[in-house]
């Protein structure tokens, strides 16, 4: 799917089966299907059958049911104060949350402590499953589910998955769950675009000891050569250096310092905390606290 941005229009890109493509208009397409075969807004669907069962009682698709005082600031690049973007894509960039629910949302992908089923019933355990079977690659390399990004083997045959998601001006946001583990991180912000994403890559190094292979292609387009083993034992290389890809050696792939990076995430403005969603932690992790960002797209 594709389309102009001056018009807003979703148009066919590539004869249908043809290859993979990313497109926000192609996930409009799904939204319009649920509304038909419902007879409900989106919205209202989403928040009757999704988000009220995970216990997201702070989410929702509708501006108007959001509690203004809640809203996060936004903040250009720049750190400057920016104005507030209302986007008329409901599914792909409209979702109002909180990091306690988006982490309600990522549990959901395991089983809970107190018995619950993973899906929690909105999905059944096999289709939470299927989220993390290849779908499409890049390069060469898996890198998509179903509506799932790849970041990672988890060393248990499957991967540690997620999303990322932004929009102009400054609103970033990225949310991984580790099937191996059970554990999962959360990082809603404005105003440093490329943070959540350099975060969530020092976690998944941190909880894989393997470099995520989706920030790698983001900073370097390409591997140094096609039989670049990005997660063998050596790692992925470098397509600028040669030098091994690990998140601090890699010119062209580097990510902050964050010490220690567990205990960090981003809130409105400065504010750096980190929120767990389940009760296991790598040997040695402390605790983060809650997040309390109030907007998330």
């Amino acid at each position: 799917m594709g389309g102009r941005l001056s018009d807003g229009i979703v148009r066919v890109g590539q004869p249908p089966g043809a290859g993979w493509r990313y497109s926000d208009g192609g996930f409009t397409l799904p939204q319009l299907v649920v509304e038909e075969v419902t007879g409900q807004g989106f919205a209202d669907y989403m928040r009757d059958h999704v988000l009220r069962p995970l216990g997201m009682r702070n989410s929702d698709f509708a501006l108007e049911d959001v509690d203004a005082g809640y809203l996060a600031l936004s903040y250009d690049g720049e750190g400057a104060a920016a104005p507030f973007r209302h986007y008329t894509a409901l599914v792909a960039a409209s979702l109002y949350s909180t990091a306690d629910d988006m982490a309600r949302f990522v549990a959901a992908h395991h089983s809970g402590q107190n018995g619950e089923p993973v899906g929690r019933e909105v999905l059944r355990p096999e289709t939470v499953i299927a989220m993390r079977v290849i779908e499409a690659r890049r390069f060469g390399l898996p890198i998509w589910g179903l509506g799932t990004i790849l970041y990672a083997p988890d060393g248990q045959g499957s991967f540690v998955i997620g999303h990322e998601g932004g929009n102009a001006p400054a609103v970033t946001t990225t949310a991984r769950f580790n099937p191996a583990t059970g554990d999962g991180i959360v990082v809603l912000q404005t105003g440093r675009p490329e943070l959540p994403a350099r975060i969530g890559a020092e976690w998944v190094r941190w909880q894989t000891g393997r470099s995520d292979i989706v920030v790698l292609i983001r900073r370097t387009g390409r591997f140094s050569s096609p039989a670049a083993r990005p997660w063998g034992p050596s790692g992925p290389r470098c397509g600028t250096s040669g030098m091994p890809a690990r998140l601090g050696s890699c010119p062209r792939a580097t990510t902050p310092s964050c010490s220690p990076v567990w205990d960090s995430g981003v809130l409105t403005g400065e504010a750096r905390r980190r929120r767990r969603v389940s009760g296991r932690s790598p040997a040695g992790a402390p605790r983060g606290g809650p997040l309390r960002t109030r907007r998330s797209h």
